[in-house]
């Protein structure tokens, strides 16, 4: 590919002061001739982030960074060179040229502007339907959407009127051919059919390219309407196996916390970006792509696929899998988590709060417990037939892995638990720890502790409940003494050797599991530790009164 040329650099260092540019991330102060901030790489009390105009560079003592406009906006937002120095262009008016070549003919450039202009123009209709349109503004209220979470999000509204948005456009001058080709009108193969709005009755989110121009739309039905989600036509401006919804805002949140959620819909981003968790995006209408994969990764080295805790969730986890085991490094990593059965994303930081999806992504799914769980599924016997099948599937999988040391590493974790399985236990039945502990484990003490153990945020506002009951199975007693002692820490608890002791509390569940154990249920939760307190209070008297005789 030509190179960007000296001049396209040189003309925004002298377009752009420095100051101007990290002014956008930072706080700066003057101080004499230089400005000054608290580092945006490290937490600090005193400022040691130094920019200076005349020398065209920043500094950071704190952290040893330095560079020029272009490298603070690489190291912000986690742009790639020529990412970052289009973006600075775009800003500065500059045309960037490779090779002394512009990358775009004058026609073609026009042709763009256009249609940004036209697809700024359709946004701005939608949101003033928005505004204008009670039923749509109920659907957000119902859907618990506030209007600083649409405002931030440019969300809008298209009127089941056939032809209002290009009405719209024509009376601004644009005609039904460039509504058609910006993908905010039908083409209709049959020349007598008429040519309508392509979004008609939606609830509508704007798609944004890094620079934040709108680049296309997706559409949201209200209350049942289908198809669910109605989402733009590829067009000169957008390609959907390559664009991610929210990325122009979510960027700079996943840097900061080196990992990117990937959620499903539209409404899922707005609910968990309104509940604080800015760094999520969503494909739109189709699976992640080697090109989102690749996106996201230049931006952070963790991918966080969140799936549904169904079969189609399964079968999504596993196709993401599959486009992502050829890349897959010490630095571009993705992990899986599985959300409870019936649940989605919107739902679960609706009814549980922030802290519920937080706690799926702690028990996210590593690649070789995903590998290792679809793999399992296909061979599932312990034999050794079915272990010899086992290992050719694993070479056979993992041989597209393109990182040898990531490839050996995960062949060996994977062999090891093939091998494993050729050390099955003689007995059929419980071992002897599971048949000494499981008897003397009640139901709800299992309950209580697992549900702790699956929603840390319990002990959040109930850990004083949770401390005071007494249980009567050792196990209870252990697991318990644990996870109140890594609360007080703040850290997750370290199991050791007694994480064998989860698997003994699982078996003794109740079933159907209580509510507070397969989601976030606080009132629940409560409920069960009172009823636990009591049933213990009851226990102790039986045996004092039997004791005293």
């Amino acid at each position: 590919m030509p190179r960007i040329t000296h001049a396209t650099i040189e003309a925004i260092k002298d377009r752009l002061p420095v100051s101007e540019v990290v002014g956008g991330y930072v706080q700066l102060k003057r101080a004499g001739r230089e400005w000054r901030a608290l580092s945006p790489f490290a937490r600090e009390r005193t400022p040691s982030f130094f920019v200076n105009d005349q020398k065209g560079f920043w500094h950071c003592f704190s952290t040893g960074k330095h560079g020029n406009a272009i490298d603070f906006v690489m190291e912000m937002s986690g742009l790639t060179f020529p990412e970052a120095v289009e973006e600075l262009a775009g800003r500065a008016g500059i045309e960037v040229t490779r090779d002394g070549i512009t990358r775009e003919t004058e026609a073609s450039r026009a042709a763009r502007g256009s249609a940004i202009e036209l697809l700024a123009c359709a946004q701005d209709f939608f949101v003033r339907q928005l505004q204008a349109s009670e039923a749509a503004q109920a659907y957000l209220r119902k859907r618990g959407l506030r209007r600083r979470i649409a405002s931030q999000l440019g969300i809008g509204w298209a009127p089941e009127a056939g032809r209002a948005l290009l009405e719209h456009l024509a009376d601004r001058g644009w005609s039904t051919q460039d509504a058609i080709e910006a993908g905010v009108a039908t083409s209709p193969d049959d020349p007598s059919v008429p040519v309508r709005d392509f979004y008609r009755g939606r609830i509508m989110f704007p798609i944004r390219n890094r620079v934040k121009e709108v680049i296309s739309f997706g559409g949201r039905a209200m209350d049942g309407g289908m198809p669910k989600y109605l989402n733009g036509r590829e067009t000169a401006l957008f390609d959907k196996g390559r664009v991610l919804y929210h990325m122009d805002r979510a960027r700079q949140a996943i840097s900061r916390n080196g990992c990117a959620i990937v959620l499903e819909g539209y409404m899922d981003v707005a609910q968990v970006a309104q509940a604080g968790i800015e760094n999520v995006v969503a494909p739109m209408g189709t699976a992640l792509t080697v090109e989102h994969l690749h996106a996201l990764w230049r931006v952070a080295p963790v991918v966080v696929h969140i799936a549904d805790g169904d079969e189609a969730g399964a079968r999504a986890a596993d196709r993401t899998l599959d486009t992502a085991l050829p890349w897959v490094s010490g630095d571009r990593r993705i992990v899986f988590g599985i959300l409870p059965t019936g649940v989605d994303p919107d739902d679960l930081v609706r009814s549980a709060g922030p802290n519920a999806l937080q706690a799926v992504i702690r028990q996210a799914q590593h690649m070789a417990e995903r590998l290792w769980l679809k793999l399992r599924a296909e061979t599932p016997g312990d034999g050794p037939e079915d272990r010899a099948k086992l290992e050719t599937g694993i070479r056979a999988t993992l041989a597209v892995v393109g990182e040898e040391t990531m490839r050996r590493a995960f062949t060996d974790e994977l062999l090891r638990r093939t091998r494993r399985l050729g050390q099955a236990r003689p007995q059929l039945g419980p071992t002897a720890l599971e048949r000494r502990l499981r008897p003397a484990i009640p139901a709800r003490e299992a309950a209580l502790v697992v549900a702790v153990l699956d929603h840390p945020e319990y002990l959040d506002a109930s850990i004083e409940r949770f401390c005071a009951l007494k249980f009567a199975a050792p196990a209870a007693q252990t697991l318990q003494e644990r996870l109140v002692r890594a609360a007080g820490t703040g850290t997750p608890p370290d199991l050791g050797e007694d994480a064998r002791l989860v698997g003994v509390l699982r078996q003794a569940l109740p079933q159907p599991l209580p509510s507070f154990v397969s989601r976030y249920d606080l009132d629940g939760f409560e409920a069960a530790c009172n009823m636990a307190g009591t049933q213990l209070h009851r226990r102790t008297l039986r045996a004092n009164f039997s004791t005293s005789l």
